[in-house]
């Protein structure tokens, strides 16, 4: 009986924990990778889409950004525009988590979707890349 008992406890406690894997990967809660390259004429880079689910900060890390550059990040809707509060975020280092705040969700509704926009800053061209996600859980 009492291994039955501890049999049923961990199948149970491992399906709960493979269920919120699932749950958490589904609504945006993941790392996805972008790579911004900007030419000496451009200025704005956007990320592809990804759902929102929370009124919680976007997260992006950045683990490479050209020697002493700089740009700033903001999250905008799919079509490229802003939110009533888009927050803008100063990037001048690399291996470091910048929270990203915005009224996505609030202007309109859970499930959105939502791009990461990098602004570079300054004269001649320049790159920075690692991942981001539109929901976080890194920035609560």
């Amino acid at each position: 009986m009492k291994n039955k008992l501890k049999s049923i406890v961990v199948t149970l406690s491992v399906g709960i924990c493979f269920l919120s894997a699932v749950v958490v990967g589904a609504h945006g809660y993941e790392d996805v990778d972008f790579n911004f390259d900007f030419s000496a004429l451009s200025f704005a880079r956007y990320t592809a889409s990804q759902r929102k689910d929370t009124e919680s900060p976007a997260y992006a890390y950045v683990d490479y950004l050209s020697n002493g550059r700089e740009c700033t990040f903001s999250v905008v809707y799919d079509d490229k525009s802003k939110s009533s509060y888009t927050e803008r975020v100063y990037v001048d280092e690399a291996d470091i988590w910048y929270c990203i705040s915005s009224n996505v969700v609030e202007d309109k509704d859970p499930g959105c979707y939502v791009r990461l926009r990098g602004d570079r800053l300054g004269v001649g061209s320049m790159q920075l890349s690692g991942w981001w996600s539109a929901d976080s859980y890194r920035c609560q």
